[in-house]
């Protein structure tokens, strides 16, 4: 029995030794992972912030973007409502023009002065 308690004793002092060297080198590795871990942890913060501030620059450049894009959409849009309203001028003018054209070869046919046939234009 005494040799059983004395090697209790010795396994006992045995195990408290590897959990009193275990708890020491965890301590120390908290210690040297503290520093670290924050640092680490810092990184981290910096990054999401960077990222975050990132958005919202893309975000502000697509919106100023979409804002350039829809101010020449609706420049296009105006210059080409002009235009068209320039065209349908020029197409009625030409509608007129014609229609006098028309009736002023059919008061020469009537008066005998042309013979209803297409002439080329003659330079003046």
């Amino acid at each position: 029995m005494e040799e059983f308690s004395s090697t209790w004793a010795i396994y006992s002092a045995g195990v408290l030794a590897v959990l009193s060297f275990l708890i020491t080198v965890s301590e120390r590795i908290q210690k040297l992972l503290g520093p670290i871990g924050s640092w680490f942890g810092d990184r981290k913060a910096r990054a999401v912030k960077a990222q975050r501030e990132l958005e919202v620059l893309i975000e502000q450049r697509l919106d100023n973007q979409i804002a350039v894009l829809i101010d020449e959409a609706d420049m296009y849009r105006e210059r080409n409502e002009k235009l068209i309203t320039e065209m349908n001028v020029i197409l009625d003018e030409n509608l007129r023009l014609s229609q006098a054209n028309a009736r002023f070869k059919r008061l020469l046919a009537e008066n005998g002065l042309c013979d209803g046939q297409e002439r080329p234009d003659t330079p003046d």
